[in-house]
């Protein structure tokens, strides 16, 4: 998209940020400097507690270390120690203890005092009569010593002199329009230096800044802050921005007209959300480093396309000059960069000095110009990796992931221990189905080349962060896969290549799980298509469940039908003298099949037994269970024959939950114990919440919301039930008549008080009165809520969170 010419490299006004702040002060003497939650600080205050805060006299070879969190207060001791001329060194409050060592210790040995500063509780209000205040300090004087992240191990002491904030103030005031008033919600730590950077350019420009703490204030909580104070810009991380828009639940913030956003890679994906969040806003891609602060920027209006790929990081900052060489390295020269690194070996081989004072930093980016002459940043030098000859960047991967919608992170590494490999880690939106790895595989394939497709995709629920809200790589999980070990015999090979072929695996050998190699629900249809076709074999999902390896699925191709099991009851894991304790039972939902409790059954370790009850007419013709009793009455003398007495352990996912809390009640009518009862994001009927919430004003329940429950609509649904269980056909036709079998059967179920011990795991889009539960489970009721969706809560990564809890409780 074609950009605005750069702006021109006019001159720097002032030699300080002190002589510019108090400059601009003196202008706007009343106009508002930072607003806080609870309080207001114009100009005029903030510039007499800063001339109240500076040291009597600076000294140029002590470093103020600086705790920073964004108050009125650390911003005004930040400006005094500006205008001494004492570097300063801001630290987050959370900078763990021996990272605060290591840099004092870093300062000492290149010669600085470190000082730690003691930051008043009140704003100082008395102003020092010094009439040039701020005049001291030189264009190339240092203000600040940042300190990088430390990925190679040591943090490196980045010196910034008052000329490089100058410069980039014009960038920000400018371009930006972060100035003259504007309200700018600073949504990033100011010991992050792209949220120092913004808080000096503002304060230097006039303008009202609204502090927004992302590490005091939770996402919902911003959302308010920006709304209540008509916040007309927003400076934050891209992952910000997708926390924004989740907490906003569908409102939106029409007063903002520019998000700036900076601190690590942003996609397709956060413009579609700022947009939504923000529909008159432009979105800034705004790129840096520590050495450089601003590098680039790029502009997306509201009215224009999505990109699509790597999103440009545009047209260069003022003062800055943007070289590429002939194998991609890009390098910035300015008069205003930062002036090296304390450690001068460290400096000597990234940074080049010239004889008129400029100087060029070449730090190790890739990049390229597209054809409207934007700069488009393709990752590290160190980071591209060569892949069965092939040179990979994974940021292009990356980009890929983040271009699906239901992808809320990615960060693809690579593997180089061995023969080199990719593994992607991957979050979904919490709003979204979460996508199995084999869908994510197979999209793969078809947008990118076979080569670049991960050899590992991991779903976590979030990716680790550091403190500065960065993607900490060093954070993510080994992946892992179970030694290989080749397929025995014909009909195991013939497995492995089928599972080869439907989950896009180039090797998969006879102790893999299909489940553990990525398949879901999808998948499996497609494979067990593919075995009937090659082997005139006809498998149900549940013969997948019971047998979840190519070795034990190889079996049932000559051994199916012949379990001493009812065709509803599946063993996941059955009992053997391998396992210990007592088994778990699992009631799934309406058309739901065993397979989807074979992930809770890989979490709960090898040493559990774990047994599935389907609904009936699922994998066999019969007629349905036309009632939540009615089911529950036959699970229960089905498990009964694997387990005879208690204490029973009893999972229920959606409509299963409801059949496991009748099925607790019929045992303990027997005289059995139910050690405890869990369900997962079961809903409530609007004839259950009727009558368990009696005497309770305006109680809603999800379905209300969700769909019709109207006569009309209840008979459309009635036309179904007699017949589903007989239906021949395709099993995707035979489970949606199950299904609506499940639903017709959970509108008119309305659970009986129970007085056991329950786990209630909900959703965060269920929205059943939470007034409702204590009503039904009356006695030990836990409550617990996961960010994900109905059908995700039973798939990794939340499923994990479920184990743990389960296995929190049954160890108190």
């Amino acid at each position: 998209m074609p950009q605005p010419p750069a702006q021109d490299d006019r001159p720097l006004e002032y030699r300080s940020i002190a002589a510019h702040f108090a400059a601009t002060a003196h202008s706007v003497p009343d106009r508002v400097a930072l607003r806080t939650a609870t309080d207001t600080v114009t100009y005029r205050e903030l510039l007499h507690a800063a001339q109240a805060s500076r040291p009597r006299s600076g000294d140029a070879r002590r470093a103020a270390v600086l705790p920073a969190p964004l108050t009125p207060t650390t911003v005004a001791t930040a400006l005094g120690l500006f205008a001494s001329g004492t570097p300063v060194v801001a630290l987050d409050p959370a900078t763990p203890q021996n990272r605060a060592q290591k840099i004092t210790a870093i300062l000492n040995e290149h010669g600085y005092r470190p000082w730690h500063v003691e930051v008043p509780v009140d704003l100082p209000r008395e102003p020092d009569a010094e009439a040039q205040w701020g005049a001291g300090p030189d264009t190339d004087d240092i203000a600040t010593i940042q300190f990088t992240s430390g990925s190679t191990g040591t943090p490196k002491a980045v010196l910034h002199p008052n000329g490089l904030w100058l410069a980039d103030a014009q960038l920000l005031n400018d371009r930006f329009g972060l100035g003259d008033g504007r309200r700018v919600a600073l949504c990033l730590p100011i010991s992050f230096a792209a949220g120092l950077n913004v808080l000096i350019a503002a304060l230097l420009g006039g303008a009202e800044i609204v502090t927004v703490d992302p590490q005091q204030h939770s996402a919902r909580a911003a959302f308010d802050r920006i709304a209540d104070n008509a916040a007309e810009a927003i400076t934050c991380t891209p992952a910000f921005v997708d926390a924004l828009h989740t907490a906003a639940r569908g409102a939106t913030l029409p007063a903002v007209r520019r998000i700036v956003c900076t601190g690590e890679a942003a996609h397709a994906r956060h413009v579609r959300l700022a947009r939504e969040l923000a529909p008159h806003a432009v979105f800034t891609n705004w790129a840096g480093s520590t050495e450089t602060l601003a590098i680039a920027s790029y502009d997306i209006p509201p009215g224009a396309l999505l990109p699509h790929g790597v999103i440009p990081v545009g047209v260069r900052a003022p003062h800055k000059q943007i070289d590429i060489d002939e194998h991609g390295a890009v390098s910035i020269t300015s008069r205003h960069l930062a002036l090296g690194y304390l450690d001068p070996t460290a400096s000597a081989a990234v940074f080049t000095s010239h004889r008129d004072g400029g100087r060029t930093y070449t730090g190790g980016d890739t990049g390229r110009w597209d054809e409207q002459g934007n700069l488009v940043l393709s990752g590290r030098a160190d980071a591209t990796v060569k892949v069965r000859g092939y040179l990979v960047e994974p940021a292009e991967i990356e980009s890929a992931l983040l271009s699906y919608d239901d992808i809320r992170e990615a960060v693809v590494v690579a593997d180089t221990s061995a023969a080199t490999s990719l593994a992607a880690y991957v979050a979904a939106d919490p709003d979204a189905r979460t996508p199995a790895v084999a869908e994510l595989r197979t999209r793969l394939h078809r947008d990118l080349p076979a080569y670049m497709v991960p050899s590992h995709i991991v779903v976590l629920g979030a990716l680790p962060r550091g403190d500065r809200g960065k993607i900490d790589r060093a954070a993510l999980p080994p992946v892992s896969r179970p030694e290989f070990e080749p397929p025995r015999g014909e009909q195991e090979s013939s497995i492995a290549r089928l599972w080869s072929e439907v989950l896009h695996i180039e090797k998969v050998g006879r102790t893999d799980g299909f489940y553990a190699l990525g398949g879901d629900s999808l998948s499996v249809t497609q494979m067990l298509a593919r075995v009937t076709e090659v082997h005139g074999v006809s498998l149900n999902p549940s013969d997948l469940a019971g047998a979840p390896t190519v070795a034990e699925f190889a079996q049932k191709l000559t051994t199916s039908g012949t379990g001493v099991l009812p065709a509803t009851t599946v063993a996941l894991r059955p009992r053997s003298p391998n396992t210990v304790g007592e088994p778990i039972f699992c009631f799934s939902g309406a058309g739901a099949s065993s397979l989807c409790f074979v992930p809770f059954t890989e979490r709960v370790g090898a040493k559990t037994a774990v047994y599935a009850l389907e609904p009936k007419g699922l994998e066999r013709r019969a007629i349905p269970d036309l009632s939540v009793q009615a089911a529950a009455r036959r699970h229960v003398g089905n498990l009964r024959r694997i387990q005879p007495r208690g204490p029973y352990i009893l999972v229920g996912h959606s409509l299963g939950s409801h059949i496991a809390l009748e099925a607790a009640r019929l045992l303990e009518s027997s005289g059995e114990t139910v050690e405890l009862l869990v369900m997962l994001d079961p809903w409530l009927s609007p004839q259950a919440a009727k009558q368990a919430g009696a005497g309770l004003p305006d109680v809603r329940v999800t379905i209300q919301e969700t769909m019709p429950t109207d006569i009309k609509s209840w008979w459309e649904h009635q036309k179904t039930v007699p017949l589903a269980g007989l239906i021949l056909g395709d099993h995707q036709r035979k489970t949606a008549a199950i299904e609506e079998v499940g639903i017709m059967t959970g509108l008119r179920y309305v659970p009986r008080p129970w007085s056991g011990r329950a786990l209630v795991v909900l959703s965060h889009l269920n929205k059943d009165d939470p007034r409702l539960w204590p009503r039904i489970i009356t006695g030990d009721l836990t409550i617990r809520h996961l960010e994900c969706t109905h059908m995700s809560i039973v798939r990794e990564p939340h499923i994990g969170a479920v184990v743990t809890m389960i296995e929190e409780l049954l160890s108190t």
